[in-house]
């Protein structure tokens, strides 16, 4: 027993005669993160708009099991460090050659899908955040990312989780045909840690636990750090500031009040010019009251903010340059709603957007915010 444990660098054999291998940080890191990531995966492909805390949620618990793995592949025990499976392109043609011995770690293939996937998530990782703080204007990087920026990054990001997804598939395909070609189930492995008597030359090294918490303490507070210090940044071009009462008032007596970055500073001035033949409703206002909005709708039209909002609609229909609704942008957004649905009483029309968008008033329009009513009961 002394002698397979010395061989393996693991604890050495169990009562069944098989040696244990995998350690609970690694095989604890390999299904949560199946967990996590397919989580993220099935929200982002599949889920509604309104999903996305929990699309984040996923990817921020996916990060930090990378963190983790990062950190136990330097204080793990002797598997699961780094240094027991390098990456070798020579090592893979000895694999795929049948030339490399087998031993209890990663082999050569395996090592390369495991650097494949730690290096994909967090660049998933990485455009997500990008992504958040360009497109949508939330997180720690809301400061220092611009829209286009994002939408770069968005793109970056969706390619990347079709790479997860090949990768996944590669990865299943790897362990059936290893399974086979070394009589080794090698699922069941990960799950139980063990693995039956073969030599292993591998040196063997202890996990160092407490070294991998502390140092996962200070990367978790230094990761606080930072991400306090980007909330705190001021966010430019992003509506903020207060809402003009007049407005809120004169504009919301009849239907959601749009936000003044959802039309070009042109659009304002002629719906402002036009009162009295408003969409063919006289909502004339006095002089003084329709100077003080027509300003504040002009001052913060579209071309002022770089929201997703104020991009999309910032060049209007050149058939009816008025209507928010007419842009062929509005459209694409709102094609998976049934008209049926803007007909409701309880909706108002496609012109009340806070019926089903809790932040209309904003201008921000977050994913989180959007919520499409129920239709009310009929009375029996």
């Amino acid at each position: 027993m002394d002698r397979i444990a010395n061989q393996s660098g693991t604890s050495g054999e169990t009562a069944s005669g098989d040696v244990r291998v995998w350690d609970a940080g690694v095989r604890l890191f390999h299904w949560l993160l199946v967990i996590f990531v397919a989580g993220a995966a099935l929200s982002g492909f599949f889920g509604p708009k309104n999903w996305l805390d929990f699309h984040l949620w996923a990817g921020y618990a996916a990060a930090a099991l990378i963190a983790f793995r990062l950190v136990w592949g330097l204080t793990g025990a002797t598997h699961a460090r780094f240094s027991s499976f390098p990456p070798s392109l020579a090592g893979v043609r000895a694999h795929l050659s049948g030339k490399h011995a087998a031993g209890y770690g990663h082999n050569p293939l395996g090592a390369l899908m495991v650097y494949a996937l730690l290096a994909i998530i967090v660049a998933l990782a990485l455009t997500g955040l990008w992504t958040l703080g360009g497109v949508v204007r939330q997180g720690p990087l809301a400061a220092l990312s611009s829209y286009a920026s994002g939408r770069t990054a968005k793109e970056i990001h969706e390619f990347l989780a079709w790479g997860v997804i090949g990768l996944v598939a590669l990865h299943l395909g790897g362990v059936i045909f290893e399974s086979r070609r070394e009589k080794e189930n090698l699922a069941r492995a990960m799950v139980t840690g063990l693995k039956r008597p073969r030599p292993d030359s591998t040196p063997k090294r202890a996990a160092r636990p407490v070294v991998a918490t502390l140092a996962l303490l200070g990367l978790a507070a230094a990761t606080f750090a930072i991400v306090s210090w980007a909330d705190r940044l001021p966010a430019p071009f992003i509506p903020s500031g207060p809402v003009l009462a007049e407005w809120k008032a004169e504009c919301g007596d009849c239907h959601t009040p749009h936000h003044p970055s959802l039309l070009p500073a042109a659009s304002w001035e002629k719906i402002m010019a036009t009162l009295d033949d408003h969409f063919g409703e006289d909502a004339s206002l006095d002089a003084g009251a329709m100077e003080n909005i027509r300003d504040w709708l002009v001052a913060n039209a579209a071309g002022h903010y770089d929201t997703r909002a104020a991009n999309s609609f910032r060049q209007p229909d050149a058939a009816e340059p008025l209507r928010i609704t007419a842009t062929a942008r509005w459209k694409r957004i709102h094609d998976d709603v049934p008209a049926e649905t803007f007909k409701r009483k309880d909706i108002g029309g496609p012109v009340n957007c806070a019926a089903c968008h809790g932040d209309a008033e904003s201008g921000l329009f977050a994913p989180q915010k959007i919520n499409i009513p129920k239709p009310p009961k009929e009375s029996s």
